[in-house]
């Protein structure tokens, strides 16, 4: 009798092994990445992670809290982080014009709901008003200097820009007068409303539709030796693009949840028209803003060695739209048949 119940038991403890043992593989087998978090977060990544789409596609996530470019680059190349998603696309294109050997793979905000303010009172024309004055900016910004740079002008000399590492100073010189406009970032479109002092003129997707706001951005070697998981993660990205257009009060919590923030503060921006998140490459936009700074002289000297198409690559993300096209139940492919013709739009001559 003993010697059954042994077996027995054996047997079960047996089953149990067999039973967790695929999870704990699965476990170890995740894919590591170490993503920089910006003040406004990721939205579409915390979706993925909340509504499991990287467990979906074996990735694990690890956000490390950087913000500014210095911080975010230097963490980039050095290999303290794996991605970096908040920082614009003319700061990794500046980076890659000085010799780091990066790869724009994909995007985060195509639009970031990033204001341009005048003191409150003032009235909008258009571009054209920044013309002679002091804007709290930097001529960097290709998505007010390359429109300016087509009507004929000369941003880099007909403004005169003062530049402010931090979005809050660029806010205070224009609520105090030092500055005639400011071009402001995505985190303080909640600061903003609560002023008297300053006002919304227009967003930058308003100069400049579709202007590639922040590209993603990872080290070229990491990225061709795991093709791959970087597949994987446009999957899930894509997913929980599709999530983020279809639930964005639930969006809201999650970021609320992740940020610590209030929910006013990620209303003011989450909720925005001008806030338009989405994976795709935008090849495109993104070769002309590189031609953009060429002509302001803003790329390294370097650049000129540099062939700006190593760098870019769209051919894993249309992988990976054209297999979820095939994967995804028929109910839900008319959205990521959209999101093909919107890749064609902005990659494809």
């Amino acid at each position: 009798m003993k010697k059954a119940c042994q077996f027995i038991l054996a047997v079960i403890l047996l089953n149990i092994v067999v039973t967790i043992a695929p999870n704990q593989i699965h476990a170890e087998e995740k894919f590591k990445i170490r993503w920089a978090q910006g003040l406004s977060g990721n939205a579409m990544v915390t979706i993925a992670k909340e509504q499991g789409y990287f467990d979906e596609y074996g990735l694990e996530i690890q956000e490390i809290p950087l913000e500014g470019p210095s911080d975010t680059f230097s963490a980039l190349n050095n290999g303290q982080c794996d991605i970096v998603s908040n920082e614009g696309t003319n700061a990794p294109l500046q980076n890659i014009s000085a010799g780091n050997d990066l790869m724009i793979f994909g995007g985060h905000m195509v639009a970031g709901a990033m204001p341009i303010i005048a003191p409150a009172g003032t009235k909008w024309n258009g571009v054209e008003d920044l013309l002679g004055k002091k804007v709290a900016g930097s001529p960097t910004g290709y998505y007010i200097s390359g429109p300016l740079l087509d009507k004929g002008y000369d941003p880099a000399n007909e403004i005169t820009w003062l530049e402010f590492d931090d979005d809050k100073d660029k806010v205070m010189a224009v609520a105090t007068g030092e500055a005639d406009y400011g071009v402001i970032g995505t985190n303080q479109n909640y600061a903003i409303s609560l002023s008297n002092e300053v006002e919304v003129m227009a967003y930058l997707d308003d100069v400049l539709p579709n202007y590639s706001c922040c590209r993603m951005v990872t080290r070229r070697d990491f990225f061709n030796d795991n093709k791959e998981e970087f597949k994987n993660l446009h999957k899930a990205l894509l997913k929980a693009t599709k999530y983020f257009y279809e639930n964005k009060d639930e969006v809201v919590q999650m970021t609320m949840d992740k940020l610590g923030a209030n929910r006013e503060y990620v209303e003011a921006y989450i909720k925005s028209e001008h806030y338009i998140i989405h994976p795709d490459p935008l090849k495109k936009p993104v070769l002309r803003a590189w031609d953009w700074l060429g002509q302001l002289g803003i790329l390294d000297a370097r650049s000129k060695d540099v062939n700006i198409e190593d760098h870019l690559d769209n051919e894993v993300y249309l992988q990976a739209l054209t297999e979820l096209i095939d994967e995804v139940p028929e109910d839900q492919k008319a959205w990521y048949q959209e999101q093909m013709a919107y890749f064609e739009e902005n990659n494809q001559d």
